[in-house]
Order: structure tokens, then sequence, then C-alpha cells
């Protein structure tokens, strides 16, 4: 299927003001968790004094675009509000990448992937 470690991890930061130290704070656990977990090879995308009400925002574009590139086959973030305030518009995101990358988010403690293989909708 995917998830084959080779590939790029993302690390996908969203602040809804352009507060430094909170991107700084998200990008810190985000590293630390990524390199306890065996993800070496990072790209980090930020989208800095974004809402999370809206689900276009141009980091989110360039990760999207390149997951479906097979350039990322990981994405990890801080929390799931971070993709989305909307709990549809983050479910209807991760549906649309899942047989390319799967989603961890740290916070939660939580693999989408793990979760989703039990939803039965499809």
């Amino acid at each position: 299927m995917l998830h084959n470690k080779p590939k790029a991890a993302a690390v996908y930061i969203r602040t809804a003001t352009d507060n430094a130290d909170a991107v700084q704070n998200q990008k810190e656990m985000l590293y630390v968790y990524s390199k306890d977990h065996g993800y070496d090879d990072l790209r980090t995308y930020i989208d800095c004094g974004h809402t999370g009400n809206k689900i276009n925002r141009p980091a989110l574009n360039v990760l999207t675009n390149d997951i479906n590139d097979g350039i990322v086959n990981t994405v990890i973030v801080k929390d799931l509000s971070r993709i989305s305030r909307s709990i549809l518009d983050t479910i209807l995101w991760v549906d649309s990448i899942y047989s390319k990358a799967m989603v961890i988010s740290v916070q939660d403690n939580l693999n989408v992937n793990d979760f989703r293989k039990y939803l039965k909708y499809k």
C-alpha cells in the first residue's frame, strides 16, 4: 500500500496569528516527535496567520500537491485542528489523501489512518 519510510514526512504548522512563538513551539514539538519516531527526511509547511475556518491555505495546498505527487507520505500535526477547525473539512481532507499518506496528530495521540480503517462508509 503506502507509508514506506523512504519518502519525506511533512510537518504541518498552522497558527491563526502571526505569533512567532506559537510557530516555534509547534515546530519544536513536531521535530522532537519526528526524530523520536525515525522521521529524518522532514519537510516543513507553515501557514502562519491563517484561520482554521478555511481549508484553502497556501502551505496546506502545497502540502496536498506534494502528497499527490508522491513526495510526502506522512503528515505530522500538533492536533487535528491545525488542518481545520471544521471536523467535516478535516475528514474530507484526510479522506482525499488517505491512499497516499498517513496523518499523525501528536497531541491527540492518533494516527488517523489507524482509526479510518474502521469506518465502513467506503
